[in-house]
């Protein structure tokens, strides 16, 4: 995955899961889950509407 959580070689799918993390959390990963698809909608939102 590169940095606007895109999947190598592949255009169009993107992931927001607890895998795109660097670290591995020792709290609430529903949380995390939820900010990372939060951040992704904004991305997508943004890359749409430029």
């Amino acid at each position: 995955m590169d940095a606007e959580l895109k999947l190598h070689r592949i255009t169009v799918p993107r992931v927001a899961n607890a895998s795109t993390t660097p670290f591995v959390t020792t709290g609430n990963t529903n949380a995390l889950v939820i900010r990372i698809a939060e951040k992704l909608a904004d991305m997508i939102k943004t890359s749409l509407f430029m």
